[in-house]
């Protein structure tokens, strides 16, 4: 018998923990007759009737789909699709999506045989022991169609330790999948009861030992696994274990594999702060869940935070310049209108992140945002991912200018490139999410938001913002220039995107500037060594380096012509060594 175990990750980077469990868990299963399990992962951007196509010729006679957010639209054409291809084909379905409100599942799938709720690794090989018997295993955590009983729900049933788990990559899975993302889990469960998820779901908070955690991480850093996200919903939960973890990760590190953990960052000690100085650039990434930081709304949905603690927290650890930060917030949720909004944008963003994500409630199934919806008025779409339209205190057009601004910030604050610009202009706009209000809407007014563009495009877009704003010459050019230097720092081997803001060197003065480069009088100044090869490019500027360094003042601010030296690596991937402002000395 041909059991096929599959579902749609949300892109080719991404694995399936889920999946990887399940195989291998039932990999070690001893029984003396064992079915043909096999695995395959497709992706939600793959054309869905060619996906269909290659399932129908695996010739499995039970497909099993494990089903997220993210992919049930694309499950449900799938499910439908083959089960009209393959009529006698049993269709299973697994996975949080369904699992939490098996009924419901069942009837709004028809297509779809049974529900399977909660955790697999012990379920499944009991239940193929009995399918290879000529019989369906009578379980409580499974909800069969052919039962008949679709009101009440199956009792899930958890894992009560975890030691027995099995690791859920093979020494092939870990050579083949080196360079995706693997996804990696030292506990189950959550301590907190946010009412938007289902982590906190019934779910108990349980630790795989930690010896074996260490020697699962050291297969994962002998791989060479390009990346390793940790799906512990809060890592530091328990403190002196997330620290011994991270001791371990320090003491052996590749210098190749990075970790990501997501983190409570209240939970942050004083130790912790001490460990992590030493933690060297790459190999750590930290995800904090903010979501807002109106205490009201936080009360609201259960989610008992210190947004100060957090705040001085993300500081400190910013301050080490070595862990990339990636912070949350969430748009929608009850109680949080415009304003609030605006202030928790605000106070997440002045904290300087990496990142700053900002998403959108989306009301799950099996909720307790879902049981209270009415309550506090969430208009909200009934399909996945069920995402917030409106709310008693958020209009609907309100969300959507949120919806903008999301689209805006994440091209450019987001993006890393623009941060001398992004710094510049802030100094006179102090709040972040208005200065990306009128960004937005600049670019809903010139039909720029959803409009697909090119690199550099967005570049000459942000220009023309500038450029559109009733500024003073002196101060518009500040801004300018400051964007003219992000843009030379990321492509010192390209020509400005700002057809305005193009150099225009006379003859004369580019021999004098190639004289310069060529007889060596500034490699020592912008510590070059003379043997190497470069390349290089002459860049006009309206302020001195030294100028264009400082903040801005209307009083101070001096608009003097000066050259700049982009020097960069060649033909080793052109990136930038070295720049600065040319001595007027040399010219002498």
């Amino acid at each position: 018998m041909r059991i096929l175990l599959t579902t749609l990750n949300s892109s080719y980077v991404h694995t399936s923990l889920a999946l990887q469990s399940l195989k291998e868990a039932y990999a070690n299963h001893q029984a003396s007759v064992k079915a043909d399990l096999i695995v395959r992962e497709f992706t939600i951007n793959e054309y869905l009737p060619s996906i269909a196509d290659r399932i129908f010729f695996l010739e499995a006679e039970i497909i099993m789909f494990s089903c997220y957010i993210w992919n049930m639209k694309e499950i449900a054409w799938l499910g439908n699709r083959l089960k009209q291809m393959l009529p006698n084909c049993k269709i299973f379905l697994g996975g949080p999506e369904v699992g939490y409100t098996a009924p419901n599942a069942l009837k709004k799938y028809p297509w779809a045989d049974a529900i399977f709720c909660g955790e697999g690794e012990n379920l499944l090989p009991k239940w193929i022991d009995h399918l290879l018997e000529g019989r369906f295993l009578n379980h409580q955590s499974i909800l069969y169609r052919e039962a008949q009983v679709l009101e009440a729900g199956p009792r899930v049933e958890y894992l009560s330790d975890l030691k027995d788990l099995p690791f859920p990559y093979s020494a092939e899975d870990l050579k083949s999948k080196k360079d995706r993302i693997l996804y990696y889990e030292s506990s189950r469960g959550c301590p907190y009861s946010c009412q938007y998820c289902l982590s906190s779901v019934d779910q108990p908070l349980r630790f795989l030992p930690l010896e074996r955690v260490f020697t699962e991480l050291n297969l994962f850093l002998q791989a060479e696994v390009k990346q390793v996200k940790f799906v512990d919903r809060t890592f530091n939960a328990n403190r002196q274990r997330a620290r011994q973890i991270w001791q371990f990760l320090l003491a052996n590190d590749n210098h190749k594999t990075n970790f990501h953990f997501e983190l409570a960052a209240d939970l942050l000690q004083e130790e912790d702060i001490e460990l992590l100085k030493s933690v060297p650039k790459g190999l750590f990434q930290f995800e904090i869940g903010v979501q807002s930081t109106n205490p009201k709304v936080l009360s609201t949905i259960q989610r008992v935070t210190d947004f100060q603690r957090i705040s001085k927290m993300v500081r400190k650890l910013k301050d080490l310049g070595t862990i990339h930060l990636h912070l949350d917030l969430i748009a929608g949720l009850p109680y949080e209108d415009w304003n609030s909004l605006a202030k928790s944008f605000d106070d997440v963003h002045n904290l300087g992140a990496d990142m700053l994500q900002l998403g959108f409630l989306k009301v799950l199934p099996g909720t307790l945002m879902e049981q209270n919806a009415e309550e506090y008025g969430l208009i909200y779409d009934p399909l996945p991912p069920y995402e917030v339209i409106s709310t008693s205190v958020l209009s609907a057009q309100e969300l959507l200018r949120v919806h903008h601004i999301e689209t805006v910030f994440q091209r450019y604050g987001n993006s890393g490139r623009y941060e001398n610009f992004l710094q510049a202009y802030l100094q006179f706009n102090p709040s972040a999410f208005q200065f990306y209000r009128e960004l937005s809407e600049f670019f809903r007014v010139k039909g720029w938001l959803y409009q697909p563009a090119k690199e550099r495009l967005h570049w000459q877009r942000l220009f023309d913002f500038v450029k559109a704003k009733n500024f003073d010459q002196d101060k518009q050019l500040w801004f300018l220039n400051k964007l003219k230097l992000d843009f030379c720092l990321k492509y010192p081997d390209q020509d400005l995107p700002f057809k305005q803001m193009q150099d225009q060197f006379s003859s004369e003065l580019r021999g004098q500037l190639k004289k310069i480069w060529t007889e060596k009088k500034v490699h020592q100044d912008f510590g070059l060594a003379e043997e190497e090869k470069y390349k290089y490019r002459f860049v006009f500027f309206d302020f001195s380096q030294e100028d264009l360094a400082q903040e801005y003042s209307s009083n101070q601010a001096r608009v003097e012509k000066s050259i700049w030296l982009f020097v960069y690596d060649y033909p080793y991937g052109h990136n930038l060594l070295s720049y600065g402002s040319i001595d007027k000395k040399l010219f002498d």
